[in-house]
């Protein structure tokens, strides 16, 4: 692994400031979690891709976060976003300032 660090600010259309903090280069197989509020959140470097997420409906559930497919409203961009359970609230107030549209929770699914 290698991490790169940066220190470069910008402002989204909707006029959040987000400063960009590193890239980091993974190798084959290899792991990094994220940790905050309590909570995990792994990315997998594979040789065909990423596993993007723990277990969708088993492990991210256990870190208190919860996978969700929304549709911006503005521009039809689509998004996965990780909503800590605990901040609820705070994500319905940004899903309706930001213009975003829920269109499935991703932890819920039914083996036909």
């Amino acid at each position: 692994m290698r991490i790169k660090k940066k220190n470069r600010s910008f402002a989204l259309q909707s006029k959040i400031k987000l400063t960009h903090k590193a890239d980091i280069m993974l190798k084959n197989n290899e792991l990094i979690t994220f940790k905050s509020n309590g909570s995990e959140y792994d990315v997998v470097k594979k040789d065909w891709g990423y596993y993007a997420t723990p277990s969708l409906n088993k492990r991210l559930l256990s870190f208190n976060l919860r996978a969700v497919l929304v549709v911006s409203q503005k521009t039809g961009n689509l998004f996965v976003l990780l909503v800590h359970t605990k901040f609820k609230k705070k994500f319905s107030i940004y899903i309706k300032k930001e213009k975003l549209k829920i269109l499935t929770w991703l932890d819920k699914y039914k083996n036909s």
